[in-house]
């Protein structure tokens, strides 16, 4: 039962393929990624059991938030489609797909949802994407409806965000953009105002009045805000009210793109002459022109366009992290997106490959080794015990240099460098040393890796 004086959220139709969820989900991003710390598990468990004791049943979560190539994604709707004819699995949703790739998708199988950022400052959505999800019954997941919390806190927002917090870096939120977005959340303050309610009731209600075949998915850690984001549920708004908030967020009432992603991407309104495909990418820089240096280069294209880029360099797509605390908030809860990756034909001599932690795909035998690794072999306690090990591997290493340099001998960098963790790793595992300071021995074992 829900708590007294807390509405029920009531529960909807999503797409034509038979499957019913709330009229509101949650976002769960935030709880553990992206926005700041991960927030302690047992708050979060409240949380999330005072949201299905509302009626809430759509729990949104994910490995991974991120683009994919359209080439990889319509290949793998044939193996979803596999799955849900052997009853594994049941519906198939897509995230942030062009509407080519869409209509592609969908014919392989139907789709039930896609999920998209759309609230009262992202609105590029409404051009394309949304007209092809109701002429194909496709469900609409809204996320970002408070506009990643801007259209809660306004300017506020940005006082509290920690440095692991990725929306420091987004270029909405940024000095020259952020007095000019200020006007925006003015006037939804106002508007709230005389509507009795607050400013993120506001802009969801603005978001559930696009249609019964919109869900949207905000997100919070704290059920102060969950309470108050599902009474947006029962909030009217008239014709009236309406045209105000179209007023109020039009084209130009927002400056600066939403998030790294779509910095690069370019309109094609009006290139009546291209052919049927998705968006197409910039070029944001000749290939060449990243030279010996590609990380400083790389550092100069993430002032313009984020600290998250997905860059085509030819067939191959590559996804550049620029900021150290969201590469660490990625390596330390994203792991398993790291899985299944391709596999050299070394590795697969003696078929090491289907025995490691490494190159096996997210399977239970993948997940028993990381158990094992994360328990046993690197746990807390077997890292304390040996951390004298490694500070001696790292004295050797100031030796070494030191010894060169005396001697006058050509140091090269990537050679040590390797020395150096390869024996920090094996001392960490084995307490033992795999290459030798004094020879070259440490070649033939890098070439192999």
């Amino acid at each position: 039962m829900a708590a007294e004086g807390i509405k029920k959220v009531p529960r909807m139709k999503m797409g034509s393929q038979g499957l019913e969820v709330s009229a509101q989900g949650l976002g769960c991003m935030g709880m553990s990624a992206f926005y700041g710390p991960p927030k302690p598990d047992d708050e979060m468990i409240k949380l999330i059991h005072h949201s299905i004791n509302s009626g809430i049943t759509f729990l949104d979560t994910s490995d991974i938030y991120g683009p994919y190539t359209n080439e990889i994604l319509i290949g793998k709707m044939g193996e979803l489609k596999k799955l849900v004819e052997e009853g594994k699995i049941r519906y198939i949703g897509l995230s942030e797909a062009s509407g080519s790739t869409i209509r592609r998708a969908h014919e392989v199988h139907p789709i039930t949802a896609v999920q998209l950022e759309w609230s009262l400052w992202s609105r590029d959505v409404e051009e394309e994407i949304i007209p092809i999800c109701r002429e194909l019954g496709i469900g609409i997941v809204a996320y970002s409806p408070l506009g990643k919390g801007f259209l809660s806190s306004g300017p506020k927002l940005l006082e509290d965000l920690s440095n692991e917090d990725f929306r420091k870096h987004i270029p909405r939120f940024q000095a020259e953009n952020l007095e000019h977005n200020k006007i925006l959340y003015k006037r939804i303050c106002q508007m709230a105002t005389k509507k009795g309610c607050t400013p993120s009731q506001l802009a969801l209600a603005w978001v559930h009045h696009q249609g019964n075949d919109v869900f949207p998915i905000p997100g919070t850690t704290k059920i102060k805000n969950l309470e108050q984001n599902i009474e947006a549920l029962y909030i009217k708004l008239t014709n009236e009210d309406m045209v105000e908030l179209e007023s109020i967020a039009s084209a130009d009432a927002v400056k600066g793109e939403r998030d790294a992603s779509s910095a690069t991407k370019i309109s094609t309104k009006g290139s009546k002459k291209l052919p049927p495909g998705p968006s197409p990418w910039p070029i944001i820089g000749n290939f060449h022109l990243l030279g010996a240096k590609p990380h400083i280069s790389l550092a100069n294209l993430a002032k313009n366009y984020g600290p998250i880029m997905s860059l085509k360099l030819g067939q191959i797509t590559t996804v550049v992290i620029s900021s150290s605390n969201i590469a660490k908030q990625v390596l330390k809860y994203q792991d398993q997106v790291f899985s299944s990756r391709f596999i050299p034909n070394v590795v697969q001599a003696h078929n090491y490959s289907k025995f490691s932690v490494v190159w096996l795909h997210v399977c239970p035998q993948w997940r028993m080794l990381r158990r094992i690794l994360n328990t046993k072999m690197v746990s807390p306690n077997s890292l304390d015990a040996n951390q004298h090990l490694r500070s001696q591997k790292v004295k050797e290493l100031i030796d070494y240099c030191e010894k060169c340099s005396l001697q006058g001998e050509a140091l090269d960098v990537s050679q040590v460098a390797f020395k150096t963790i390869l024996n920090l790793l094996s001392n960490t595992l084995f307490s033992k040393d795999l290459a030798n300071p004094f020879s070259d021995s440490k070649v033939e074992f890098e070439q192999c890796i």
